[in-house]
């Protein structure tokens, strides 16, 4: 093996830089999901896992035990449903952690700045 080969092989074991947690911005909402990354990278649905709450019609199931009301009675448990609806927009920002080959973005939710 020549010198060059053996550089080669320390090269390609060399870490990649990671790049963390990015900012990005819909340009298409759900379900034709578009996000724009920088200036010149759009990632669409292929290239996305995207968080369920971020999703239009997301609900979760709640119980609250022993809720109270202004009534004389008490409630011993609420079952139901709990819908969110701030969902994806144009226009908004989120926060996408990209997979260790950059080539899966994972969507996990809205950016908000202060």
């Amino acid at each position: 093996m020549s010198m060059t080969e053996l550089a080669q092989l320390f090269k390609d074991r060399e870490n990649k830089p990671y790049f963390g947690p990015q900012v990005g911005k819909v340009i298409s909402p759900p379900p034709g999901l578009k996000v724009q990354l920088g200036d010149k990278i759009i990632l669409d649905n292929d290239h996305l896992v995207i968080a369920a709450s971020v999703l239009s019609g997301y609900a979760r199931e709640i119980t609250i035990d022993g809720a109270t009301t202004t009534a004389a009675s008490s409630i011993t448990k609420i079952d139901g449903k709990l819908k969110f609806n701030d969902y994806l927009k144009t226009g908004d920002e989120v926060i996408l952690i990209p997979s260790t080959d950059e080539q899966t973005y994972y969507l996990i939710d809205k950016a908000v700045r202060f």
